[in-house]
């Protein structure tokens, strides 16, 4: 370590719990803060529905039988089947119905060859599967939305993971105002708690260790990508890219912990070196075969 100067780790130890949030919502929330590229992608059509009929299911439960959603071949036109299997000695199989969406875009339930070895009322599980599926694509699931704020955390925030299991996090000062914002926001559905914290020596060496195992985990990551020699110039690039991240991480953070991080610097530039010569090395292979290709 080289001559340390002012620590700046004024910040913050976040954590949350998150459940399901109205995607609208969260479509404005983000926008609002300017944090809209973090949002959450849209549940396909085909999630949405198999999600929806599992949920249906569960107010069928029977001992005895389970259920099991089936892709056809062509999932996205075709849908689904519901097979119910009752177990004993040999297990019987029964294909009560199949499921798929309309022009209109609304679940069609269809009864299948054992269909009529079920008490199930087809008319009334369709409205259980359309409620479901509504649900499934006006909301975004708890885990989603937790994943969504590990990315804010650590790429818009500029934060680091103070557990190798993940779930409790650091921010620097400079991100408490939004951070504060989105947890105002979020606080019908999404359980933020945000501990601030002074500037100790204890504090500067746990993250000091967390950025350690953060970078040699990246570094392990991206230079293994690179050398397995199986990637295009895009994702060369894209190795790249996100290796010149890491560098400019570990010099925002050489100002927080005010000193010269020598051999994390060093190590972020590894993947950034060999993503170079693998380039290098596939434009000059390009040049060989147009040579010989005239």
């Amino acid at each position: 370590m080289n001559g340390t100067k002012s620590l700046r780790l004024e910040g913050a130890v976040v954590f949350w719990s998150a459940s399901r949030t109205e995607r609208s919502s969260l479509i404005n929330t983000l926008d609002v803060l300017g944090l809209g590229e973090y949002m959450p992608g849209e549940r396909t059509d085909e999630s949405a529905l198999v999600w929806a009929i599992k949920s249906a299911l569960k107010l069928y439960r029977t001992e005895g039988s389970t259920f099991q959603v089936i892709p056809r071949k062509d999932r996205k036109s075709d849908g689904f089947e519901v097979q119910q299997v009752v177990h004993g000695k040999n297990n019987h199989y029964r294909n009560l119905m199949s499921l798929s969406l309309n022009y209109l875009g609304q679940p069609r339930v269809f009864g299948g060859p054992d269909s009529s070895h079920t008490t199930i009322d087809f008319a009334r599980f369709e409205g259980y599967v359309q409620a479901a599926y509504t649900e499934a694509k006006n909301n975004v699931e708890g885990s989603a939305v937790g994943q969504m704020l590990v990315k804010l955390m650590l790429r818009h925030f500029g934060g680091l993971t103070l557990k190798d299991t993940g779930g409790v996090y650091w921010v620097p000062n400079d991100a408490l105002e939004t951070l504060m914002s989105l947890k105002e926001y979020l606080r019908h559905t999404v359980e933020i708690d945000v501990l601030e914290n002074k500037p100790t020596v204890e504090a500067a060496d746990a993250f000091r260790r967390a950025l350690t195992k953060e970078v040699e985990a990246e570094v392990e990551r991206l230079s293994g990508d690179i050398l397995e020699g199986d990637l295009g110039e895009r994702a060369l690039k894209g190795r790249s890219d996100r290796a010149t991240e890491l560098i400019t991480r570990v010099a925002a953070y050489e100002g927080i912990l005010g000193e010269t991080l020598h051999r994390l610097k060093d190590l972020a530039t590894i993947p950034k070196q060999a993503a170079a010569t693998a380039l290098v090395m596939m434009e000059s292979d390009n040049q060989f075969e147009s040579v010989f290709n005239v």
